[in-house]
């Protein structure tokens, strides 16, 4: 497999993914997702350039993968472009550059300050019940949560 072979699988697993994904936001909201309206949704442009970033990167990971030989199929290939953002986390959580987590907390005693947890570090903060409209269709706004199935009811 050439590396240019290599690149398109990556290519086209990336696809893969993201094409499942934006089926399943269009069947969830009823709207493409750059239409839906909230505090941090953005739009179309924003959309595009995160997809192709991601793209970008499974296809320069099955590539990398293939020039060190350690994948020599399409299939590896593939495999690589849909399981690019796991590798890229895992790689980056195995490869601690500083201790954030202790600094920021040192940091923000001296201070005075409450100490940041470690999910507000990593820009993952959620919020609960937000309401999320399609541009289009008002009615179709609330995004409903999901309350996890009980066992015999």
């Amino acid at each position: 497999m050439t590396w240019f072979e290599a690149a398109l699988w990556g290519l086209f697993g990336g696809f893969a993914v993201e094409g499942l994904d934006l089926y399943g936001a269009v069947r969830r909201r009823q709207c493409w997702p750059w239409q839906v309206r909230g505090p941090r949704e953005v739009g179309a442009a924003g959309y595009v350039v995160a997809e192709l970033v991601r793209l970008a990167i499974g296809s320069g990971l099955a590539l990398a993968l293939a020039q060190s030989e350690q994948i020599t199929t399409a299939f590896g290939a593939l495999a690589v472009g849909i399981a690019a953002p796991l590798i890229v986390e895992r790689l980056t959580k195995s490869i601690p550059l500083t201790d954030s987590v202790q600094e920021t907390t040192a940091a923000t005693a001296d201070v005075g300050l409450p100490a940041a947890s470690g999910s507000e570090l990593n820009g993952q903060r959620t919020t609960v019940g937000e309401q999320r409209t399609c541009a289009d269709e008002p009615e179709k706004a609330a995004l409903q949560v999901d309350q996890p199935e009980r066992v015999g009811e």
